[in-house]
């Protein structure tokens, strides 16, 4: 039988995996990869401030065009969201297990709507150090996505107006 990978890793049991800081985070890429529902596996390892890693995985749905699909950056981020994160830090996606690059052009456009983007450190291999996705904070009219955790019961609904 196959060994069953999981999507969230505490900073304990990240450091039990050998992911003991954020240049690390590539020893989890194949765990991600593995994850993927896809004929090109693409996988996402992402580091939070508390600590905790979190994998991504892309998703794609037969029949439906690839404009529908799950990439493993979107993923990862709604796996943080799902577990309270406040942050995101540190990136690595992959789609072989040993080159590490950007993000595709959708998923930067994706995380450069989180708060703290222009801290996202994004690892890629044969830098001598990693790059931020973008260089700046955003504009202070902007409205970014807010990962935070909402109440029991509670529901996300579409902004007043929308139909």
């Amino acid at each position: 039988m196959a060994q069953q990978y999981r999507f969230v890793f505490t900073a304990e049991q990240a450091a039990s995996e050998g992911v003991t800081d954020h240049k690390k985070l590539p020893k989890l890429i194949e765990n991600a990869r593995n994850l993927a529902k896809a004929p090109i596996k693409v996988g996402a390892v992402g580091r939070a401030s508390s600590g905790g890693v979190y994998l991504g995985a892309n998703v794609e749905f037969e029949g439906l065009l690839p404009k529908f699909y799950i990439h493993a950056e979107q993923f990862l981020i709604a796996n943080l969201a799902l577990n309270s994160e406040p942050e995101l830090t540190h990136l690595a996606v992959s789609d072989n297990g040993t080159v590490f690059q950007d993000p595709c052009y959708r998923c930067t456009h994706f995380l450069q709507e989180i708060n703290n983007a222009h801290q996202i450190e994004i690892l890629i291999k044969k830098r001598s150090r990693p790059r931020r996705l973008i260089q700046k904070p955003r504009e202070p009219h902007a409205r970014p996505i807010r990962l935070r955790k909402y109440p029991p019961g509670r529901t996300l609904s579409p902004s007043r107006g929308a139909r």
